[in-house]
């Protein structure tokens, strides 16, 4: 009796014990489910953050682009305004910012900027700039131009040129001076003044023309975008220091006459199959395009007249004692089968546009004849030919390409003839035949050129130093903003 009541205390107490066991593992499911819940919110807001953490740069990035390129247009507004209130042709002008947490100052001698004509100083000075700074970027004003920079990326660009001009006879350089000073943020409307302009150069009525080499050298944080602009506005030969760059503006140091097949002023990377007989780079010829333009000038105005006949009529044959000795074509030409008789005089041909020349002559005389484009300049016909004759005197027929112009020969023909473009670019990488004479170009690219081809020196060509004469203008104009 005794033994069956403890083994139903036993039962009882085994029971209660699996209760227990149940009861807390009830709790502990319970629990487990609140816990990953706050464990599932936790994760879920972490992200969140994470997310927004790593946004916000982009989101913060993205919103002061936008205000720099605002800015941007403002002071390039700022620009034209303050060139009009430099030469007196605005008055009590004003300019609205919205700088939207940069600043934009406006500091005296910031920049140095130096003129010197063979190495005499012409001028020198500390002139000043109005810069907005954001974060990383920055957008300036400065000596007339207009610049921009990220320091973060260490570089710098161009927005709007300065006003230097070289028209082919006058090399003229405004020097914009910022004199001012001040800090602006917010919403601001600032004054736009101008100030007392004052000339450097010349001082004397016979200091021009000038018959040397000019540089300018201008230390800046945005020098590397001076650099860019000196090199491809100005065709300048550009020598980059700390935080500076010197440019050769004009140099009259040129040889007077060619001596080899090529000569280009850019470093020449000959190919394996090099097609030149002989080549020198580094070497400055003097431009051709103002000569370019004096023809072009003189073919619009006498065009129809018994002095100027037509390109087309070349295509038989053209020159000779009755004939005019100029030919002019308006648009873009191709010279299928030019035949040129001398014997009359030189003979000028001005195709305003591009040229193709397939086939061109020396027939009769022993004249010269200049060809000039002020478009590209291509030597091939449809089937990759072409045919360039001087009767065995390649310094008789001369080509002329502006600046800035492609000149190229293409596929397998023979060729006679001059081809003078020193501040063109020159490809050889489709040419397949002969070539007797010089060629001169400030970038010669021979890459790809074919083993065939070949371009010999066909003997000395003499270049004309007229064009070295030039006038030089340097003036400073202060300008500023209150």
């Amino acid at each position: 009796m005794r033994g069956q009541e403890n083994r139903g205390k036993e039962a009882a107490r085994d029971t209660e014990t699996r209760e227990a066991a149940r009861d807390t593992e009830r709790e502990a499911s319970a629990q487990s489910e609140v816990i990953g819940i706050v464990l599932l919110l936790g994760i879920t807001l972490a992200s969140i953050g994470i997310l927004f953490l790593l946004a916000q740069p982009i989101v913060s990035d993205t919103t002061d682009r936008a205000t720099i390129d605002k800015v941007e247009n403002e002071i390039l507004t700022l620009d034209s305004r303050l060139t009009a209130a430099s030469l007196d042709t605005s008055r009590d002008e004003t300019l609205s910012f919205s700088l939207e947490g940069g600043q934009l100052f406006s500091e005296p001698n910031t920049t140095t900027v130096t003129v010197t004509l063979d190495g005499n100083e012409v001028y020198e000075a500390n002139v000043g700039k109005i810069e907005y700074t954001l974060s990383s970027e920055s957008v300036a004003y400065e000596a007339g131009g207009v610049w921009r920079r990220d320091a973060l990326q260490d570089g710098s660009s161009m927005v709007s040129s300065p006003e230097f001009d070289f028209d082919g006879e006058t090399l003229t350089l405004p020097i914009y001076n910022v004199t001012t000073e001040g800090g602006y943020s917010g919403s601001r409307t600032v004054d736009v003044l101008g100030g007392e302009r004052e000339r450097f150069y010349p001082v004397d009525d016979g200091d021009n023309p000038v018959n040397g080499q000019v540089n300018v050298t201008v230390e800046s944080d945005y020098y590397e975008a001076w650099a860019r602009y000196f090199e491809e506005e100005l065709r300048a030969e550009v020598t980059l220091g700390d935080n500076s760059v010197e440019a050769e503006l004009l140099a009259f140091d040129a040889p007077d006459e060619i001596t080899t097949a090529g000569a280009s002023k850019k470093e020449y990377d000959a190919p394996s199959n090099d097609p030149f007989e002989s080549i020198e780079d580094g070497v400055r010829f003097p431009s051709v395009d103002r000569l370019i333009g004096s023809y072009v000038e003189y073919g619009r105005e006498n065009e129809g007249s018994a002095e100027v006949g037509d390109v087309a009529g070349c295509e038989t044959e053209c020159g000779g004692s009755n004939e005019p000795q100029v030919f002019y074509n308006a648009t873009d030409y191709t010279l299928e089968n030019g035949q040129f008789d001398t014997s009359g005089g030189n003979i000028t041909v001005v195709v305003d546009g591009d040229l193709t020349v397939e086939s061109a002559e020396i027939t009769n005389g022993n004249n010269n004849v200049t060809i000039v484009t002020t478009g590209d300049l291509k030597f091939a016909d449809d089937v990759g030919e072409y045919t360039v004759g001087a009767d065995d005197e390649p310094e008789r027929l001369v080509f002329h390409a502006p600046s800035d112009s492609e000149v190229s020969i293409v596929g397998d023909g023979t060729g006679e003839g001059v081809i003078y473009a020193p501040d063109a670019l020159v490809t050889l990488g489709d040419m397949e035949g002969e070539w007797e004479g010089s060629i001169v170009g400030k970038v010669i690219d021979a890459s790809g050129v074919s083993a065939s081809a070949e371009v010999n020196f066909g003997g000395d060509v003499s270049v004309q130093q007229t064009e070295f004469l030039r006038n030089l203008y340097v003036t400073e104009r202060n300008v500023g903003i209150d």
